[in-house]
């Protein structure tokens, strides 16, 4: 029986390794390396985006920012490059299908860490408010399901900066396994087959 395995989280290391463990298998492996571009995916967590900003309140929407957020890593520009160049492509689609204008690229779980990738989202959000930003939407981009982690950090955590600044706050909804991301998905792999 010949069986088709797409594979799409994680980087090279995880995708070297599935390939490894269906060597001599009767099963073709497919790596999905730059779905971070593709348009329907692109749609679905700009639609994410548009509906979390709509919670905010009206009267705030005009000063309120975005905040699109990965895990952090240590510092190697060799090693970060990639990852960091489809971060900020992604946003940059998002930003221009769902017409954001204020927006920035932040990062999470460095725990302020020296030699992690910045800025933390938290001190953003911070740093943004006493410039003048009276609203928050965050975003967790290059993941299409929650883990606890990400889910805590980049909900719960921010809610609370916001709730001790006194200014509203709205978390962009995970993917998951809604009709359109499954839709999105499904696209993807017919592309790729």
């Amino acid at each position: 029986m010949n069986t088709l395995v797409m594979h799409a989280s994680g980087g090279g290391a995880v995708h070297a390794e599935v390939a490894a463990l269906l060597e001599g298998q009767n099963v073709r492996h497919i790596a999905l390396d730059s779905w971070h571009t593709d348009e329907n995916i692109v749609t679905v967590y700009a639609d994410r985006v548009s509906r979390a900003f709509s919670w905010l309140p009206i009267t705030v929407q005009n000063d309120s920012h975005v905040l699109f957020t990965v895990h952090s890593q240590p510092i190697d520009p060799e090693k970060n490059a990639e990852y960091v160049a489809q971060f900020e492509q992604l946003a940059q689609a998002i930003v221009k299908k769902a017409g954001i204008e204020n927006f920035h690229i932040t990062y999470r779980s460095s725990g302020g860490k020296a030699n992690w990738l910045a800025p933390d989202v938290k001190d953003k959000i911070k740093e943004l408010h006493a410039a003048g930003a009276t609203g928050f939407v965050t975003c967790e981009l290059l993941a299409l399901s929650a883990d606890v982690e990400s889910y805590s950090e980049v909900g719960k955590e921010c809610q609370d900066v916001c709730k001790e600044l006194n200014v509203p706050f709205s978390v962009a909804e995970f993917p998951s396994d809604s009709f359109d991301t499954v839709v999105a998905l499904a696209e993807l792999v017919k592309k790729n087959i």
